[in-house]
């Protein structure tokens, strides 16, 4: 019965050392997608820019397809609607994959392996507000 016992208990400790390595594992990915994400946010208003007779018709039929409160996040992008909001953030990753922002796709696998967390509400505003400049 005590082998019994120490062997549980073993494979308890290699069960919780695995699931640690794991959640480590994740949090690692879950940063480098961070990084690249901040990095596609920084670039992607230049490139709006550039592609902005390309993306404008695209956006602007997701914008009359969109809720109205996303519509006026769009008009008027701001942290404090994404953070009392966090599914919109899945919702806009969506919208800005669909119009072909560029990076966009980036930001979506980041909500994925993280979800909607507020430290992903500054990067959204930064991919919304170019676009907002293309609605006026």
């Amino acid at each position: 019965m005590d082998k019994l016992k120490g062997f549980a208990s073993k494979a308890k400790e290699k069960g919780s050392a695995v699931a640690a390595a794991a959640k480590e594992k994740g949090s690692a990915a879950a940063g480098v997608a961070m990084e690249k994400a901040k990095q596609s946010a920084a670039s992607a208003k230049e490139k709006v820019n550039e592609k902005r007779a390309e993306i404008g018709p695209k956006l602007q039929e997701a914008y009359g397809k969109a809720e109205p409160g996303l519509q006026d996040f769009l008009r008027k992008p701001q942290v404090q609607y994404l953070t009392s909001n966090p599914k919109a953030m899945i919702a806009l990753c969506s919208l800005f994959v669909m119009v072909g922002i560029p990076g966009a796709a980036t930001l979506s696998t980041c909500l994925s392996l993280m979800g909607p967390i507020e430290a992903l509400a500054p990067l959204i505003v930064m991919f919304a507000e170019p676009l907002a400049s293309i609605l006026v």
